[in-house]
């Protein structure tokens, strides 16, 4: 964990808060939402720390301006391959240590709550909309509709935070009680993946290309 921490420049004595962002077409407003989670973990006794990983894939550029204005708000680099926006070797262990040592996770209907899940880690999902987006445009909340997603909210192993006042309840009760949904977690990671979790599934993979190409020749 210390080693993790100098490299991101958090401090390891103190809980990390993980925000994954998205799309920026989709989510526009995001770094309104992520500048207000800041505003709350400042009040908390916990003196919790906010890193954010931006969407490796999201070259807007739009939280430039919250880096400059925000230095307690952590954005470590996310080391990818620009010419084919795939991740490097390096990336995988900054995403890992980033789900191990976190305290909690926040994102949009994102895969990195199974992620989250995973590890154990309690994951607040965003559903209320930046107060620069009205829901005429766009709504957050109707991402937890998508079929894809519905049984992850569904099954109990995540909260939907609908309302910035929620997000911060949230937010403390994932802090004193990390432990509260653990058995939902783990029901949502068998459900998801059985027994697939077992480091081996790049050896499958590969053994399934290996035949496509061979039953091609």
């Amino acid at each position: 964990r210390e080693e993790y921490c100098r490299q991101i420049g958090a401090d390891s004595g103190r809980p990390i808060v993980f925000y994954a962002t998205g799309m920026a077409n989709h989510m526009p407003g995001e770094p309104e939402i992520v500048e207000q989670i800041a505003d709350m973990l400042e009040t908390m006794e916990s003196n919790p720390q906010l890193m954010v990983r931006v969407y490796a894939k999201d070259r807007t550029g739009r939280f430039d301006e919250l880096k400059k204005r925000r230095p307690d708000i952590l954005f470590p680099e996310v080391a990818w391959e620009p010419a084919w926006l795939t991740p490097k070797a390096e990336d995988s262990y900054v995403l890992v240590n980033s789900l191990r040592h976190c305290a909690l996770g926040i994102n949009v209907a994102s895969t990195v709550s199974l992620e989250l899940c995973m590890f154990d880690k309690p994951v607040i999902n965003v559903g209320y909309n930046p107060d620069s987006v009205g829901t005429d445009v766009l709504s957050y909340a109707v991402y937890y509709e998508f079929d894809h997603f519905r049984p992850v909210v569904e099954s109990g192993a995540v909260e939907v935070a609908r309302s910035r006042e929620e997000m911060a309840s949230l937010i403390a009760s994932a802090l004193s009680n990390p432990g509260a949904r653990s058995a939902e977690r783990s029901r949502l990671v068998e459900d998801m993946f059985g027994s697939t979790l077992d480091g081996d599934s790049g050896k499958r993979v590969a053994k399934v290309l290996l035949e496509l190409a061979g039953s091609e020749q």
